[in-house]
């Protein structure tokens, strides 16, 4: 049967435009081919596929595929893959969305897991994974994370090494701010449960042969606002033993130091140091007073000198300086002092051979000394903590909101049960044990 280009009338039900034998039926317009149909299993292609070979699907089209509508399995789809359909792939002012609607600051969001053979950023790719194990990276493992080095076992372990000696290496640079009156923080850490717990801890070492400053913690606070200023604020609260602060070894304190109780010294009691404690109080006065005594024997004149350290006069207002004498012995006898002009030598007058007891007081007038000077008595207001606000309220039977100290927060006020009657002495404290770490060699 002979097909004809005007079209033919005597086709019939078994007539067909085709092939008899395994060849593929293919149609060319141009001499190019426009559609081909596989023999062996009758998939179509249509356009040029490049080479002469069969359909790789039912029907595949080399270009763009318009139709009225798909459906599959007998259910229309999404006009446009690109509509918005519940669990599908939406899009919106140029975002993609997949399993979700897409938030309008992603390019890209997805609902669920994301896997791809690699992944790539500004042309570079990144590691197979941001949770994989990489060589000063991010690492992940039963639930734990490293930052720059494989977990220690801490839920996060941070490390940083500086590249250069102008480069700061920080591990944590955590930072809160805003114009709103909440409190801000810019790291809380809470520690609770049974044993020993430390909310922050902080280790910071030297190795053998460096000489540069060591700090575990640095804090300083300062702005311009008028409001107060804590380097540190601590507090303890609660049952059993309480110090806001314990330091084991010296402190230094670069200006002064004020305490509304008694400065005292506390130890084992000597004669019975497994059950008591002994303190001392110190003896407080207006005045930055320096103490010295002793005693001298009166030589045949009934006189002698005591030298004072060479740096006595510059200590000192030698100008108010003062001795107090008394003799010694049972039977009394006047004696007299009398300074040299520089005030470095007190000659003691009174009975030849005798001895007198001296002590000498004198008001620190020092440069340092009168940089932290303040008055004896001053005006609360300004720099000088807030009028209408006390020290220790307690000590006044006025609540703490009364107090120049900030007020726990509210999540604190519901841990504390009944409070510490005030001025409470608490008994002597057991130190507390010191990781081995803490005494390693070549540590400041």
């Amino acid at each position: 049967m002979t097909w004809l280009i005007g079209g033919n009338s005597n086709v019939t039900t078994t007539s067909f435009l085709g092939t008899t034998n395994l060849q593929p039926l293919v149609i060319k317009t141009n001499n190019k081919e426009a559609m081909r149909v596989a023999s062996a299993d009758g998939d179509v292609s249509i356009g040029d596929q490049g080479a002469t070979r069969s359909p790789d699907y039912k029907l595949d089209v080399q270009g763009i595929l318009n139709a009225d509508d798909i459906y599959k399995d007998g259910t229309q789809l999404v006009g446009s893959q690109w509509e918005d359909v519940t669990d599908g792939i939406s899009y919106g002012a140029g975002n993609v969305g997949i399993g979700k609607g897409p938030a309008a600051n992603y390019r890209l969001d997805v609902a669920g897991t994301l896997n791809a053979t690699d992944l790539h950023k500004n042309g570079s790719p990144l590691i197979s994974s941001q949770w994989q194990n990489d060589s000063n990276g991010i690492s992940y493992a039963a639930g734990r994370v490293g930052i720059g080095m494989t977990s220690t076992g801490a839920g996060l372990t941070v490390a940083r090494s500086g590249v250069s000696s102008i480069e700061w290496a920080v591990g944590i640079d955590a930072s809160a701010f805003g114009d709103g009156t909440a409190p801000k923080f810019g790291i809380r850490a809470t520690a609770s449960g049974g044993g020993q717990k430390r909310a922050g801890y902080f280790l910071a070492s030297s190795p053998q042969g460096v000489d540069t400053p060591t700090w575990a913690a640095y804090c300083y606070a300062g702005g311009a606002g008028p409001g107060p200023k804590y380097g540190i604020y601590a507090e303890a609260f609660g049952g059993g033993t309480l110090y806001a602060g314990w330091f084991r070894n010296n402190v230094l304190v670069q200006g002064k130091l004020d305490t509304p109780g008694g400065k005292s010294f506390l130890i084992d009691h000597p004669l019975d140091p497994q059950n008591k404690t002994l303190r001392h109080n110190s003896v407080e006065s207006p005045e930055n007073l320096c103490l010295y005594r002793g005693k001298v024997k009166l030589g045949p004149n009934g006189s002698d000198t005591v030298q004072l350290p060479n740096y006595f006069a510059a200590l000192i207002n030698e100008e108010e300086a003062t001795a107090y004498l008394t003799p010694v012995g049972e039977e009394p006898f006047p004696t007299s002092y009398k300074w040299n002009g520089a005030h470095t030598e007190l000659t003691i007058f009174g009975r030849e051979g005798a001895e007198v007891a001296y002590l000498v007081l004198a008001d620190r007038d020092d440069r340092t000394m009168q940089l932290f000077s303040r008055p004896v008595e001053e005006e609360k207001g300004g720099s000088n903590f807030e009028r209408g606000k006390l020290l220790s309220p307690e000590a006044f039977d006025l609540p703490l909101e009364r107090g120049v100290a900030p007020l726990p927060r509210q999540e604190e006020q519901t841990i504390r049960a009944e409070p510490t009657p005030p001025r409470a002495v608490p008994p002597e404290p057991i130190a507390p044990e010191m990781p081995a770490e803490d005494k390693g060699e070549g540590s400041d």
